[in-house]
């Protein structure tokens, strides 16, 4: 984040942090709003199921690092199932 500094001697987000920062909390909520929609359709085909597996499996990573077995815990044993 663009970073300025403060009377104090602190840092703090400039007028383009804060910029920033909202765009990416926006862009933050669009994705997690697509994961959600592509989770409730209901795959045509064993490609169409992978691909799904895969976003499912790719957001969780980016938003948690892991697969967190509290948040997610079908998804393991549901990739296991498919690739195993």
């Amino acid at each position: 984040m663009p970073l300025c500094q403060s009377s104090d001697g602190s840092s703090r987000l400039s007028s383009i942090g804060w910029f920033v920062e909202g765009e990416s909390q926006r862009f933050s909520f669009f994705r997690d709003s697509c994961v959600a929609e592509i989770t409730r359709r209901a795959p045509a085909n064993k490609s169409e199921h992978d691909e799904i597996l895969s976003v499912r499996i790719m957001h969780e990573i980016d938003c948690n690092g892991r697969v967190d077995r509290l948040d997610a815990p079908d998804l393991l044993l549901e990739a296991l199932k498919a690739w195993g």
